[in-house]
């Protein structure tokens, strides 16, 4: 995910973009140093980007440890025993109502979904590094989730078909 998100381009600057793209490009060394090439990057962000809205709460993405400690929490506290999870990565969740439930849990913990209001779709985007969020796509989705809320799933369905259908679809 990139720090673009962090920035807010003025509407009248149209060529903010490439020129933080040539500067980014620039950059070569110090190769060996991540920091003082992570500072430089930022430098170019700052110079060329848009004015950086250091006050804006954004969500920040999970790491994949984070994911692991989630998923575990959800399994013990669904009560999955391993030779039903073996059956969920072989097969699949779409025929394990179980495992529906589990993905539900998931979602619920990382703030990707709530039962009351459905995904949160920029949030999926900023985690998944998608585009979730943008205007058609954001349509479709919330037509989908409208269609599927009309159909009296119960909570796990639910939250499965919307994840598989209007996001994954």
């Amino acid at each position: 995910v990139t720090i673009n998100r962090f920035y807010q381009p003025s509407v009248h600057d149209h060529e903010y973009y490439q020129r933080t793209q040539c500067c980014l490009t620039d950059i070569k060394h110090p190769l060996s140093d991540v920091c003082q090439r992570a500072n430089a990057s930022i430098s170019c962000y700052n110079q060329h980007y848009g004015h950086l809205q250091a006050k804006a709460r954004e969500f920040v993405p999970f790491t994949e440890l984070q994911h692991e400690q989630i998923l575990q929490e959800c399994i013990d506290l669904l009560q999955i025993p391993p030779s039903i999870l073996a059956g969920y990565v072989k097969h699949g969740i779409a025929n394990y109502p179980e495992a529906q439930c589990l993905l539900r849990c998931f979602m619920l913990r990382e703030g990707l979904y709530t039962d009351a209001g459905g995904p949160d779709l920029h949030r999926m985007s900023v985690q998944c590094e998608g585009n979730y969020s943008e205007g058609q796509i954001r349509e479709k989705a919330s037509r989908c989730i409208g269609d599927l809320q009309g159909q009296c799933l119960d909570k796990c369905e639910l939250a499965y078909r919307i994840a598989e259908e209007c996001v994954n679809g």
